[in-house]
């Protein structure tokens, strides 16, 4: 999301830059856009320069950043972006995720520069902290308090969506008021036409093969949060219904190994396709018929509006936080209150037999267009 917003930056004028702390695949920026690859410091600099920033917060930084040994990997570029916040002075610095808000804010107070600081959490923090992954870290059991202090810094706080903001207010005691919900910039501006006509297109042709229809996708890592594993059972419990239908999960992760192995058990080999990581995802879902998400918890997922866009059916579990801002509260698609297979197959049935107008679909899709995000993230810059 942060190549989207960036990209709709410069072609409405302004110069960007876009700090990365990895190489990655750049083919989808705007030439226009400099890329700038960040170095980390060591682990003992890192703490130094967290501590150089703020001395008055010590109490707040001891347990969450100075003594863990697991040490968050973004507070190790404060002294990058602090460098960086002198050398180019920019009149805004926008951050994402709660450990490079803290980073990009520390940073400011080393650089004493008049930059405005917006910071985004993209996902449900209390999910974050209360996961099985971080439960037992330090960095993440007592981050709360450091969080409410040195976000009031910022010159905006931002979540992508309301259930994201009510949980960071509720979480770490921040005034709700002073967080704003803006959605994310999901379409670019190039995709914004004609987005269901292109899946109207391949749709037709692809529906003529009644083995494989209906056709649902699943697009993620294959962690445990997105509850694959539930998708696939629900898959299993369709297709003795239906007799009919074919699966694809595109993406990779730590537990594709065991989700084969369940494809394998229950001879739905020839109808689950994993095609590990996809270079362009979106052509899958403009041949595709239902998007299938299964996650227990999520901050707005972008694969929800990516489908509308295309013309998918939706069929999402209720979780924390997204499904049901994007879907209306299960207006323009299937929302499952639970996690058991047999939900979840039913819904997938009824979205078959009763599918939503892809006009409505479309047309939801467009309230998270990089245009209008853009507009909404510059006037909470001021601008």
């Amino acid at each position: 999301m942060s190549v989207n917003l960036a990209n709709q930056l410069v072609s409405e004028g302004w110069k960007v830059d876009l700090l990365s702390p990895v190489k990655g695949n750049d083919s989808e920026v705007d030439p226009r856009v400099n890329i700038i690859l960040m170095p980390s410091s060591s682990n003992i600099v890192a703490r130094w320069y967290c501590l150089k920033a703020a001395p008055d917060l010590l109490k707040e930084l001891f347990l969450p950043v100075i003594i863990p040994i697991f040490f968050p990997k973004s507070l190790s570029y404060v002294k990058y972006i602090a460098n960086y916040m002198n050398r180019h002075k920019p009149v805004a610095f926008i951050s994402a995720t709660t450990y490079f808000n803290i980073a990009a804010l520390l940073a400011k107070r080393i650089a004493r520069k008049e930059i405005k600081i917006l910071i985004s959490e993209r996902t449900n923090l209390s999910g974050t902290i209360d996961s099985i992954k971080n439960k037992f870290f330090l960095r993440w059991r007592f981050v709360t308090k450091l969080v409410f202090r040195i976000y009031q810094e910022s010159d905006s706080i931002v979540a992508v969506s309301d259930g994201v903001a009510y949980d960071l207010a509720l979480r770490t005691g921040l005034d709700l008021k002073k967080i704003r919900t803006i959605n994310n910039p999901v379409i670019p501006n190039t995709e914004r036409k004609n987005g269901s006509e292109k899946k109207r297109a391949h749709g037709r042709a692809f529906k003529d093969n009644h083995t494989n229809y209906p056709h649902f996708v699943i697009v993620g890592r294959l962690v445990t949060v997105k509850r694959i594993d539930l998708a696939i059972k629900a898959f299993d419990l369709f297709l003795r219904k239906t007799g009919n239908g074919k699966l694809t999960i595109l993406g990779d992760g730590p537990r594709r190994k065991r989700l084969e192995r369940m494809v394998r058990e229950l001879k739905l080999e020839q109808k689950v396709i994993f095609t590990g990581w996809h270079h362009k995802p979106l052509e899958v879902l403009k041949c595709a018929d239902v998007c299938l998400l299964t996650s227990q918890r999520e901050g707005s997922p972008n694969i929800l509006v990516e489908a509308m866009h295309y013309g998918c059916q939706v069929v999402a579990t209720n979780c924390p936080n997204g499904p049901s801002e994007i879907l209306k509260n299960g207006k323009l698609g299937k929302l499952v209150d639970g996690y058991e297979p047999e939900l979840i197959s039913q819904a997938m049935l009824d979205i078959v037999n009763n599918p939503i107008d892809l006009r409505l679909l479309e047309k939801r899709s467009l309230d998270y267009t990089a245009v209008k995000s853009t507009r909404e993230y510059l006037d909470s810059l001021g601008f």
